[in-house]
């Protein structure tokens, strides 16, 4: 069994590439911010190809509520 990723090791820094990711930053970018801990751009991308579904689905999901909330009438409870 693989061990862990040098990212998720640490949570500072796990935190830290997420967020880059959330916010659109490339792989070469999320590099640049933690190469000074280590971190290479093979494991950024290997977290980012594991990572980016879950940000794409969470984007996904609330353009979906936000959609629904628009164009749906009010009901009272």
């Amino acid at each position: 069994m693989a061990g862990r990723s040098s990212i998720s090791r640490n949570p500072a820094i796990q935190k830290a590439v997420e967020e880059l990711i959330a916010d659109g930053a490339t792989i070469d970018e999320v590099q640049d911010a933690v190469a000074d801990y280590g971190i290479s751009r093979s494991a950024v991308g290997r977290y980012a190809k594991r990572y980016r579904p879950l940000v794409d689905g969470v984007i996904r999901d609330n353009a979906l509520r936000a959609a629904l909330k628009r164009n749906m009438p009010d009901v009272d409870s």
